[in-house]
């Protein structure tokens, strides 16, 4: 409920390059104007930062598809999911060194 100091006007009107219409408006009034004013279009950088979150969510559920033995419904974090591929990468290395034996082509 609005208190006797939330409906003063909010500002002298004397005050020069004042929008008339904010001057005249109770305190309660303002802050409602000033919150209808912040609801505008997502900016550019908005658009493009969900943009590649989007682009990085797809690429995890691409690399979790194809890691061996994950339930699909077993809930991981993106750590859990990149350390699975790396041991999954490291496994894979090593079967082909011992298949490959001197001929390997992943010297280090």
């Amino acid at each position: 409920m609005a208190t006797e100091s939330d409906i003063r006007p909010c500002c002298s009107s004397n005050q020069e390059n004042e929008d008339p219409f904010i001057t005249t408006m109770t305190m309660v009034d303002r802050e409602t104007h000033r919150n209808k004013r912040k609801t505008h279009k997502p900016t550019k950088r908005k658009r493009k930062s969900e943009e590649v979150t989007g682009h990085v969510n797809e690429a995890f559920r691409e690399l979790r598809e194809v890691l061996p033995g994950l339930h699909p419904t077993q809930p991981l974090s993106r750590v859990e999911i990149l350390r699975m591929a790396a041991n999954y990468i490291a496994y894979l290395h090593s079967a082909l060194e011992q298949r490959m034996g001197d001929r390997s082509v992943f010297k280090r």
